[in-house]
């Protein structure tokens, strides 16, 4: 193994993973990105050892807070995010635990990522205390292809 690479990822029948080398405290770290363009950092709760979110705080007026995240005036077709079904546990309800909140919004993002063909991996922080969500998106795929 060179690099973090094993001798099979070299091999032709193998994509290569995408690295980047960073230089910090005069050491270089080869950071692989996985084929991510960006990445979400969601905070855990307090339960967790370094989460920032109060599990039991109250967020008032749920569907209008959520609204405020995915509705953009410049794109009427933003409008409709507010339909989906996830937001149901939402729906009619004056106010929800922070906890329900984060989940349901989470699961939005994600939805709508899926939804439009970006790739996702989620996994949790080396401590525990967040969540990353990578977003990429496949470079010969169909939504590069439209992008172009």
């Amino acid at each position: 193994s060179w690099c973090g690479r094993s001798e099979e990822d070299n091999t032709p029948q193998s994509p290569r993973r995408r690295t980047t080398w960073l230089h910090l405290l005069r050491e270089s770290v080869e950071v692989d990105t996985d084929g991510a363009a960006f990445v979400f950092v969601f905070p855990k709760d307090t339960s967790v050892i370094g989460g920032v979110l109060d599990p039991q705080a109250i967020i008032e007026n749920p569907m209008a807070k959520a609204a405020q995240i995915f509705e953009r005036p410049r794109s009427p077709s933003s409008f409709n995010t507010m339909r989906w079904k996830g937001f149901d546990r939402l729906r009619d309800r004056p106010c929800v635990p922070a906890w329900e909140y984060q989940i349901v919004v989470r699961a939005a993002v994600m939805h709508l990522l899926h939804k439009s063909d970006f790739q996702l991996r989620s996994f949790p922080s080396l401590d525990g205390d967040e969540d990353f969500l990578t977003i990429g998106m496949e470079e010969q795929g169909e939504r590069v292809k439209r992008l172009a």
